[in-house]
């Protein structure tokens, strides 16, 4: 469990994000391997600065002065495909914004030919493995993390979400 760990850590930000995946399936893996892939749930670091202001840019154009009084360079929290920081608004109103990784598409398409490519070797190299469904695996990823990327729809399920728990005192989701 440990050497596949560090393996899916070294290899970068998507195929943790793979095997966070794979930590929610003890149905396929045994309770060791599960305890340390779970252990890839909240260990991504984050990207730099440079990363942050290219991204900016790329959706508010040169100048983000413009967009936010103030921007927090620094992360509140880094996943596998994006990130979000603290920012204020010219109106004073305090914002989250969640900004996707830079070239993050490129990367998931090229380590998810890497997956598929792995995962076929594996079934034909290991036979016994064909119960694990392990290209299947791979195609559910690939589905679910090109889903992640679309952020309008992520607002519009946080915007549904408030809707439901508008009543609620468990659950404050904030205004998208």
């Amino acid at each position: 469990g440990e050497s596949l760990r560090t393996a899916l850590e070294r290899l970068g930000p998507i195929f943790v994000k793979f095997g966070q995946m794979l930590s929610v399936r003890s149905d396929f893996f045994p309770d060791d391997i599960i305890k340390e892939l779970e252990k890839l749930q909240d260990q991504v670091p984050p990207f730099n600065k440079q990363g942050v202001t290219a991204m900016l840019k790329k959706a508010y154009g040169d100048n983000v002065d413009t967009e936010f009084a103030s921007f927090d360079y620094e992360p509140l929290a880094s996943a596998s495909v994006a990130q979000v920081h603290a920012a204020t608004l010219h109106d004073g109103s305090d914002v989250i914004v969640k900004i996707i990784r830079p070239n993050i598409k490129k990367t998931i398409k090229k380590d998810i030919s890497l997956m598929l490519f792995l995962a076929r070797t594996i079934e034909i190299l290991w036979p016994r493995s064909q119960r694990l469904h392990l290209v299947g695996l791979v195609k559910e990823f690939q589905f679910t993390i090109f889903n992640e990327l679309d952020l309008m729809r992520e607002a519009a399920s946080a915007a549904q979400l408030k809707r439901n728990f508008a009543d609620s005192d468990k659950l404050y989701v904030p205004k998208v």
